[in-house]
């Protein structure tokens, strides 16, 4: 009876011929195809092509500005390691940026430059796509009830940079001149923002980052600020709402992004 329940539960492993054909097949697939003119290797070259011609047009939408700092030559020989090196570890299409970023961190882990420009491109990618909804509203208005409700933005995400975004050029790599931090995130229009952010802007959303779930403006500005700090508060947080930056939603019900 045990072995009858196993049986139900563990499906059976494929034949090994099949694995070991399938094996070949991604391996011709990989590396293009054995030179010569016999139907599995013609077969072979074209969808090698085929799946390197989706791969570059993947690489160039996503990260259209390191492949402009690397160049065609360099660009290339990165798509041929990773055909023939890189195991995925999820093989659908739409994950082929992250796949590639996976690959890429490794060969850019001691570039000061191209490595936060492959992370900050493919942050962008990720938020965009992201599968969060934004609440949508009209703007925030001041003053701030101590019942309103405040989280952060659930597409927010914030990257430190060695070089200002207003700075990048298409085609010319970025010089490294500081450290500079970003909000990236989604609006309810589908818009994606790119906010740099002060000293101050880093404070008040570490305050509010502590919590894990949207809480009332009263307790954030228990938790955050004393005396004339909380004039500060209340103004950075009218501020960030009408951002978008974070999300509040005030007693009557409606909601502020």
């Amino acid at each position: 009876m045990l072995s009858e329940s196993l049986a139900v539960v563990c499906p059976k492993l494929p034949p090994q011929r099949m694995v070991k054909l399938v094996e070949q097949l991604t391996g011709a697939v990989r590396k293009g195809g054995a030179a010569g003119g016999g139907a599995q290797e013609r077969a072979a070259r074209r969808y090698h092509r085929f799946v390197r011609d989706n791969l570059l047009e993947s690489v160039q939408t996503v990260f259209p500005r390191l492949c402009g700092c690397l160049g065609e030559a360099a660009l290339d020989n990165h798509l041929t390691c990773f055909l023939a090196d890189h195991k995925a570890e999820d093989p659908r299409f739409f994950q082929l940026p992250t796949e590639f970023l996976l690959f890429m961190q490794k060969r850019l882990a001691y570039q000061q430059v191209l490595l936060p420009l492959l992370e900050y491109e493919w942050t962008l990618f990720e938020v965009a796509n992201r599968a969060v909804t934004i609440p949508s509203g009209p703007d925030m208005v001041s003053p701030l009830a101590p019942d309103s409700v405040i989280g952060i933005n659930p597409s927010l995400a914030c990257v430190a940079l060695p070089f200002s975004l207003g700075s990048l050029q298409l085609r010319c790599c970025p010089i490294s001149c500081g450290r500079f931090v970003y909000a990236i995130y989604r609006r309810a229009d589908h818009r994606l923002m790119k906010v740099l952010l002060s000293q101050n802007d880093q404070f008040f959303m570490g305050i509010l980052s502590q919590n894990q779930h949207p809480v009332s403006y009263g307790t954030v500005r228990s938790e955050g600020s004393v005396g004339h700090l909380s004039a500060a508060m209340e103004s950075w947080v009218v501020r960030a709402c009408r951002q978008k930056l974070i999300i509040c939603t005030v007693p009557d019900g409606k909601c502020h992004d």
